[in-house]
């Protein structure tokens, strides 16, 4: 593909969309880690207890408890840093001098992609599946390749370079946090809301049924629960677009990138909730071609 002629321009637009992206991604990490929380703490602290019985107020600081262990674990996993997440007999750190292309390759992509303020270390993981994974920490770039991916790389390093175009692109979009509460934080916190909604509906019904006037507590569970609903949906799908740009980075930064048979080649086909298939992703570039070349 030779899209990448008019490269400052189209460098210019990857950047605001990078941009926008990374703004939204801030902005659901505040939702989730504090504005949520509290709000719903805060609701259900000041609701007019007196009005209702020793259960009702009882099943209130239940509600409150919930969003407490919420926030405590998804503020642990959003400290927690990548590499103590993976165990460290999986990986080790590459060097510069006995890797040189691979080193040099990402140099370049980090030289196109203004990130050069940043400390780059490359870890090499144990593993037999063509994988590469990327995050910022503290000022440096951890970067993760599989040992199928190196050994493939010496046949094909177009791909190895489309492959570190994209996860370079994560770096500039902020993606590194966002993976990680996607990946690990929300499996507890997405179950236990669905917990709490169940509940909520349940104990609703009961109370229409014999308390119609104390249905607001179990109200105030439904609704709290519909919001962290909506706020977790939220973030699959900015998992989705985290991808989707990633995929826009490799396109435009590097020269006749090979993301398209990357994609066609190790993308599975099925669905996931916040990983996009080989048909999204195709679809998606097509659809960034179309506009790159009319704005060209």
């Amino acid at each position: 593909m030779e899209i990448a002629s008019n490269e400052n321009l189209l460098k210019n637009f990857y950047f605001r969309k990078a941009r926008k992206h990374k703004l939204r991604v801030k902005f659901r990490i505040m939702l989730v880690l504090f504005i949520l929380p509290a709000s719903s703490i805060i609701f259900l602290l000041f609701f007019n207890s007196s009005e209702y019985d020793v259960a009702a107020n009882q099943r209130s600081l239940l509600g409150i408890l919930f969003d407490l262990v919420i926030l405590v674990y998804v503020l642990f996993i959003y400290l927690t840093r990548v590499k103590q997440l993976l165990p460290k007999s999986s990986y080790i750190e590459l060097n510069q001098e006995n890797h040189k292309e691979i080193w040099n390759i990402c140099n370049e992509i980090i030289e196109k992609l203004d990130l050069s303020k940043l400390k780059l270390k490359i870890y090499y993981i144990k593993t037999n599946d063509i994988e590469a994974h990327i995050t910022l920490e503290k000022g440096v770039v951890h970067l993760f390749l599989s040992r199928a991916l190196i050994s493939h790389s010496h046949h094909y390093p177009k791909e190895l370079e489309s492959i570190l175009g994209h996860e370079f692109g994560h770096i500039v979009q902020g993606d590194s946090k966002l993976f990680l509460i996607t990946k690990k934080a929300f499996r507890l916190p997405i179950f236990l809301n669905n917990m709490r909604l169940c509940f909520g509906i349940f104990l609703a019904l009961l109370l229409f049924l014999f308390s119609p006037r104390q249905m607001e507590p179990a109200l105030s569970i439904i609704v709290i629960s519909l919001i962290y609903r909506r706020i977790y949906t939220g973030f699959n799908r900015l998992r989705k677009e985290s991808e989707f740009l990633a995929d826009l980075c490799s396109l435009i930064i590097i020269e006749k990138s090979e993301i398209i048979k990357i994609v066609n080649d190790y993308i599975p086909e099925s669905n996931s909730p916040n990983y996009p298939s080989k048909k999204e992703r195709l679809k998606s570039i097509e659809l960034f071609k179309r506009v790159l070349l009319k704005d060209k």
